[in-house]
């Protein structure tokens, strides 16, 4: 007879049940790729089985968009902001594609 599939796999403990990756990702319609990096990254089972957080925004001049929306629109690479505002920049700052930071 054969076994399950997810017989032996190791179940995760969230909010009072345990189901294996592959159940979670089903029910919660996470890709199981996911869940497993967040799990081999260090994240808790609950920040794991999470869903995927908004985008973040930046408002600038009155103008609110998120961090893609303003790469796109100044021709600035998404993750220079994201480098920009990590390092402290203002967000004015981080989407201005003449910006150079001052030592």
């Amino acid at each position: 007879m054969a076994r399950p599939l997810d017989s032996g796999a190791k179940k995760y403990r969230h909010k009072g049940r345990s189901l294996t990756i592959r159940e979670w990702a089903e029910e919660l319609d996470i890709p199981r790729q996911t869940i497993i990096t967040r799990l081999r990254r260090g994240c808790t089972t609950a920040q794991a089985l999470a869903p995927r957080s908004a985008p973040r925004t930046l408002t600038v001049g009155g103008q609110t968009m998120t961090v893609s929306e303003w790469a796109e629109a100044n021709d600035v690479p998404v993750n220079t902001i994201k480098w920009r505002l990590l390092k402290g920049d203002r967000p004015s700052e981080a989407v201005d594609p003449d910006y150079e930071r001052r030592s």
